[in-house]
C-alpha cells in the first residue's frame, strides 16, 4: 500500500534558538508493506520506520532546551524573588528580649535553612514568657505575610554568694566558707544572696556541697532566742509601749513568730522576734 500523505508532528518547536515551523516524519512518500518497510532501497533512501526514528531523535535533542526556556519564567513567577535573611531574624528576636532585660546576654536559635519571603516592612516582634528561654513571635504583614516563633536563651550574669567548701546540715556559715562568684541568675529558681553579711552566721538547712549558691532555701537565720530563755516582751498600742518579762517556748531567729509566756500574768502570747532579741506584740 502506498502512503502519499506525510505525517505532521508539530506546529512549532524550538531547536537550538531556531524555530521549526513544521516537522515532518516522512517528507517523501514511502511504500508501506512487508516488501519495502524498513528497506534501505525503499523510496526516500530508507524505510518509514527508520525515517521516523531519525526525526524523533532529532526532535528529542532540541525539545528539552525549548521546554526549559518556556517554563523558566513560570518557575520564576511562582518562587519569591528574595528571602528574609536569617541573621536579620535573629537580630530582631534578640533585640526584643534585650529591651526588657538590659545587661543580659541573649542567643536566638533559628535554623539556617529557614526560608521566609522578604517582608516589605520591618517585621514586628513580641516577647512571650519571662523565663530562661522566652519565645519571640516575629510577624511580617507585607505582601507575603508570615509568622515565626523564635526561642531565645537568656543569660544574666551577676555576682552571688557561693560556698567554697562543703558544710553539714545545721552548721553555721562563716566568712571563710563563702565567696562572691558570677552566675547566670536566670537559672537560679531558688533565689540567691548578693551580700555575704546576710548569710554569715546562718545555719545550713541541709548538707551542702562546694559551689552551692546560697539562698533562703538552704540557709536559715541562726536563732537569737533559745527555748526557756528569758526575753523582753514589748507591747505596742498606738503611741503606748509597755514592756514585760517573758519566757521563750522555742528557739527563734529574727523575723520569726515566737510564743512566749508572760511571767507576770502567765498568759501565752505570740510576737515577732526583732534583731535585738525583743519580742514585739502589736496590741495588748
Amino acid at each position: 500500500m502506498l502512503s502519499s500523505h506525510p505525517v505532521l508532528m508539530s506546529g512549532s518547536i524550538c531547536a537550538g534558538g531556531r524555530k521549526i515551523s513544521k516537522v515532518w516524519l516522512n517528507p517523501e512518500p514511502a511504500r508501506i508493506g512487508p516488501a519495502s518497510a524498513g528497506r534501505p532501497d525503499a523510496p526516500g533512501g530508507m524505510g518509514v520506520a527508520g525515517r521516523c526514528a531519525e526525526n524523533v531523535a532529532e526532535i528529542a535533542m532540541h525539545k528539552l532546551p525549548c521546554l526549559l526556556a518556556v517554563l523558566a519564567p513560570c518557575v520564576a513567577m511562582a518562587a519569591p524573588t528574595a528571602w528574609t535573611p536569617v541573621p536579620l531574624l535573629r537580630q530582631i528576636a534578640e533585640t526584643a528580649v534585650l529591651q526588657g532585660r538590659p545587661g543580659s546576654t541573649v542567643s536566638a536559635h533559628i535554623d539556617a535553612n529557614v526560608r521566609l519571603a522578604a517582608c516589605g516592612t520591618t517585621p514586628q516582634a513580641t516577647v512571650q514568657g519571662n523565663g530562661r528561654t522566652p519565645s519571640v513571635r516575629v510577624t511580617c504583614t507585607g505582601p507575603q505575610p508570615w509568622t515565626l516563633y523564635v526561642p531565645v536563651e537568656v543569660q544574666q550574669m551577676q555576682a552571688v554568694l557561693v560556698l567554697t567548701q562543703p558544710v553539714a546540715a545545721g552548721q553555721a556559715i562563716t566568712a571563710q566558707m563563702v565567696q562572691l562568684q558570677p552566675r547566670n541568675i536566670t537559672s537560679l529558681a531558688g533565689g540567691y544572696f548578693t551580700d555575704a553579711g546576710v548569710a554569715i552566721g546562718g545555719l545550713a538547712t541541709r548538707a551542702l556541697g562546694a559551689g552551692t549558691v546560697l539562698s533562703m532555701t538552704n540557709v536559715r537565720a541562726a536563732p537569737v532566742i533559745r527555748r526557756g530563755q528569758t526575753v523582753t516582751l514589748q507591747y505596742r498600742s498606738n503611741a503606748l509601749t509597755v514592756k514585760a518579762a517573758g519566757r521563750a517556748l522555742a528557739d527563734a531567729a529574727p523575723g520569726q513568730v515566737l510564743r512566749v509566756e508572760n511571767l507576770s500574768s502567765h498568759r501565752i502570747v505570740s510576737g515577732v522576734v526583732g534583731p535585738d532579741g525583743r519580742v514585739v506584740i502589736g496590741a495588748v
